[in-house]
């Protein structure tokens, strides 16, 4: 017996008496695990299998007791030996396992997406057995069975495989599954029976897929036949007697078969992308509706139906090395570009409309959306939005209005259904997927009870349907499986079962429009290989008639942390936590869920790192950005040309039938016809997947021709303005460029080519704009509205040096140069604006520290609605430079 606390060391331990009771002083602790352990022993070779009964343990919580009493009831059972040997044939014990928290089992033939056996008995994840080598006792590692459960088990544990990472690993038996009579003890040798469990699946996938018409390289044949060939190997020095050697003979076949079970759900999955591919037909008449002939159709695809997202970078990222370096940087231009060219179609909009910051000044102020301005930003750079969270409690402060507590449920369940339509009528329209209810099945704090638990998640939901229809309603689960492994004594009353809750979250009538899943493998859950990830994806995808999508996916390279040690440096995919293994993953994940038909998306939710102080269970190194939170990691160049070779571009003619077709992937298309005659029309299409694709286009060349035309001459208009409007401000930056783009657009023009023409117009017009990055070289030869004095210099209440200002089309365009970083919370300065400088807008820095905030203090609209009106405008905010671009419209009356 043992007498410890949750997670924490023994404070009694000694055997009971003959009639099975056990007494001891411990010192006095709220509560106590007690732990029965099988005392029994059977020789396995050199070594003693524990066995007789399976070990239990029990929680006691105690108040003020002075003497507590426990009864214990034990299963009779068994146990497995596991003989485990490293790579190079040396023998490892319990001690020596890489997590011995995490071996569990599940029912023989069950995906392991429930509570682990040992959890729902409670029991150890392993036990020990005894050998003494050298008159020292080592402690080799046992599973403990059950003689009374009719089915047998499988095994999944986690072991350092060559090259295919610290991992979880099945093993089978062969396919039987394990079991142990009463009082038996059984030795297996551990990684020949993940090698045979191993390249068993392999093959089965192998076989199983190319039966259904897939076709796979070369080398997956290799690498299965190889493993075959290790096996054997193994298996003739283990009926030899030869433990360590069949181990050293087994790690190479259980590489390559993890090897080859991967690059078969990778290639498969490439092979489903391709076939989702659609037909598209496109039928061009004439004014008349007769069909033209020999017209020109360049397609190209602006977006997908499948979700491609990913954290918005932009909103107050921390540079710098330690808390006393690190300042902030929000600039909206640099990661909205960098998004682009990774090629994210969705950014994640942070930190979302989450209830406790909507309503953080609750009662004073109902209802805040200070994040308008991101959300604003990302629509104009063609971006469209997901949500984080809206409801989520788990203790995190900001997630819920504090006086929720204070109410009952029917008071919650009220004040929900305000909240809910308030703020999705605030973004009606506007973002396309609502993750309403975060981790309802563990994150409780408002104590619910699961009835209740499902009746406010089926109101929301039904609230939000009424509200924004048009929008996908998801509830965030955790991981789809083997992802949480609880220590003995933990009390938490949490369903950490996605499949179950989901199970009885539809039987209760609660039903979304999709369910969101995590993934937090190798980050602080422990790591998996591919095909595993698919095996679950397609349990969940084949059980549920539901569409799922990937809301949190992240995996950490330690690359920019060099001797970094937190819970992900327990496991670890491929070669662990490198730029390579993290571009690798992220890869096969987008792409395994692309080629499932029931996913909706995914989005990668980190787009710069947590700082490392910040430990958050292993997150630091998961952005997509280096710890500079500015410079793209590898990962987001590979998934940049993994988007690319999903997007769909090309040329077309159609035939005298007026038709063109080609074969798209769905999503929206900007199609470029252009005529005989130079004239050039373009129009937006959106291709559905199972749907017939076919789109009748009018197109009349002379009409197109004669508005592109004057489009031409008003954009070199509009060229002649900007022009003259940068000679008088003294703009020298981009005058070169412009000058050259004008001449060409001319030329251009007077050749008769329109289109052209326009295109170099607008690029002129672009080179002279100023662009909101935080330089100061777009301001350069211009003078300041405002330059500081020597003796303003000289106070601390004077922080700002020089302030540019101008009229950039629609725009009012500024920069603010300081002496010193920008404070992330204060008020900076006032700023005078609109008609004869009566409205005053305090310049302040966002409680998210990040974006800079214009806030127009007036009643707008029904002030239960929203008080503040925040301007939506700022696109950077540096160290010691602040940019704006304030839409004129949004400043009063101007």
């Amino acid at each position: 017996m043992t007498v410890a606390t949750f997670n924490g060391p023994d404070l009694a331990a000694g055997p009971t008496t003959p009639d099975g009771y056990y007494a001891f002083d411990v010192p006095a602790k709220d509560h106590y695990v007690v732990t029965a352990y099988p005392v029994q022993r059977m020789w396995i070779g050199a070594a003693e299998a524990p066995t007789g009964f399976v070990d239990r343990w029990e929680r006691i919580n105690r108040t003020t007791e002075t003497e507590l009493t426990q009864n214990i009831t034990v299963t009779p059972g068994g146990s497995i030996l596991l003989d485990a040997y490293d790579p190079q044939g040396n023998r490892m014990f319990i001690n020596h396992f890489p997590h011995p928290a995490y071996f569990e089992m599940w029912p023989f033939g069950s995906p392991p997406v429930t509570d682990p056996l040992q959890w729902q008995n409670h029991q150890r994840s392993l036990i020990w057995g005894w050998e003494t080598i050298s008159d020292t006792v080592k402690n080799p590692a046992a599973l403990a069975l059950s003689s009374e459960v009719t089915h047998t088990v499988t095994v999944w544990g986690l072991w350092k495989v060559p090259e295919a990472g610290t991992i979880l690993v099945e093993m089978d038996n062969g396919g039987l599954g394990y079991s142990v009579a009463e009082g038996q003890a059984k030795g297996v040798n551990l990684v020949y029976e993940f090698a045979c469990t191993q390249a068993r699946k392999a093959q089965e996938k192998y076989d199983q897929k190319t039966s259904a018409g897939y076709v796979f390289s070369p080398n997956v044949l290799l690498w299965l036949s190889q493993a075959q060939a290790a096996l054997e190997d193994a298996r003739v020095k283990l009926e030899a007697g030869d433990g360590s050697g069949a181990a050293v003979s087994a790690y190479p076949a259980l590489t390559l078969a993890i090897r080859a079970k991967e690059e078969i759900v990778l290639e498969a999955a490439r092979q489903d992308i391709q076939n989702r591919r659609q037909p598209v037909t496109i039928w061009v008449v004439g004014a008349d509706e007769q069909p033209l002939a020999g017209i020109q159709i360049d397609y190209r695809q602006i977006n997908h139906d499948f979700i491609i997202s990913a954290n918005w970078g932009g909103n107050g990222v921390l540079v710098g090395d330690t808390p006393e370096t690190r300042h902030t940087v929000g600039n909206a231009n640099i990661y909205t570009g960098i998004a682009k060219e990774i090629g994210f179609e969705h950014l994640w909009y942070p930190p979302g409309p989450i209830w406790g910051l909507v309503q953080r000044s609750w009662p004073e102020i109902p209802y805040r959306f200070d994040d308008d301005v991101i959300l604003h930003k990302m629509e104009s750079l063609g971006f469209r939005a997901t949500t984080n969270n809206i409801w989520f409690y788990n203790g995190v402060a900001f997630t819920y209005p504090p006086y929720l507590e204070d109410l009952s449920y029917p008071q919650v369940k009220a004040a929900g259904l305000d909240y809910i339509t308030t703020t999705l009528s605030h973004f009606r329209g506007q973002i396309r997927l609502y993750n309403l209810v975060n981790d309802p099945h563990f994150a409780n704090d408002l104590h619910f009870t699961s009835a209740q638990m499902f009746d406010f998640t089926s109101s929301m939901l039904a609230a939000a349907k009424a509200t924004d229809p048009q929008a996908v309603r998801t509830v965030v689960l955790s991981e789809p499986g083997l992802a949480f492994f609880r220590a003995p004594g933990d009390n938490d009353l949490g369903d950490f079962s996605s499949y179950h809750y989901l199970q009885e979250m539809l039987a209760a009538g609660v039903r979304p429009d999709a369910v969101s899943l995590q993934f937090y493998s190798g980050v602080y859950s422990p790591a998996m290989d591919l095909a595993t990830v698919s095996d679950l994806l397609d349990t969940f995808g084949q059980e549920f008639d539901l569409p799922f999508y990937i809301e949190e996916l992240e995996y950490p390279t330690h690359e920019d942390y060099p001797g970094l040690v937190n819970k992900s440096s327990y496991w670890g995919w491929h070669q662990g936590h490198t730029d390579q293994a993290q571009a690798d993953w992220a890869v096969g994940m987008y792409t395994l869920a692309y080629s499932k038909p029931y996913m909706l998306g995914a989005n990668w939710s980190l787009a710069a790192d947590i700082p490392v102080e910040v430990r958050e269970e292993g997150r630091t190194g998961d952005g997509y950005l280096h710890s500079d939170g500015l410079t793209p990691r590898p990962m987001a160049y590979a998934l940049g040309d993994l988007f690319d070779s999903w997007t769909i571009s090309g040329t077309e003619q159609t035939a005298q039938d007026g038709q063109a077709g080609f074969a798209s992937l769905a999503g929206e298309y900007e199609l470029t016809l252009t005529g005989p005659n130079g004239a050039v029309q373009q129009q937006t299409i959106h291709v559905q997947e199972g749907a017939t694709n076919t789109y009748i286009i009018v197109f009349d060349p002379i009409q197109a021709l004669a508005k592109n035309r004057q489009d031409a001459l008003t954009a070199l208009g509009t060229t002649q303005q900007t022009l003259s409007w940068a000679a008088r401000l003294g703009k020298t930056s981009g005058m070169a460029e412009a000058q050259a783009f004008d001449s060409y657009a001319q030329a251009e023009y007077t050749a008769g080519q329109y289109w052209d023409s326009t295109a170099w117009s607008n690029r002129a017009v672009d080179a002279l704009a100023i662009v909101v990055d935080g330089e100061v070289e777009d301001w350069a030869r211009v003078a300041p509205l405002y330059t500081q004095s020597d003796e303003q210099g000289q106070s601390s209440n004077s922080q700002l040096r020089n302030f540019y200002a101008t009229l950039d089309g629609s725009s009012l365009v500024m920069q603010f140069q300081l002496n010193t970083a920008t404070p992330r919370r204060d008020v900076l300065f006032n700023l005078d604006a609109g008609a004869d400088g009566v409205i005053d807008y305090p310049v302040t820095a966002s409680p998210h520290a990040g974006a800079i905030l214009f806030f127009d203090y007036q009643y707008v609209g029904h002030p239960d609605q929203i008080f503040t009106h925040l301007i939506p405008s700022i696109d950077v905010i540096y160290s010691r430079v602040i940019e704006v671009r304030l839409p004129l419209a949004d400043l009063g009356h101007p």
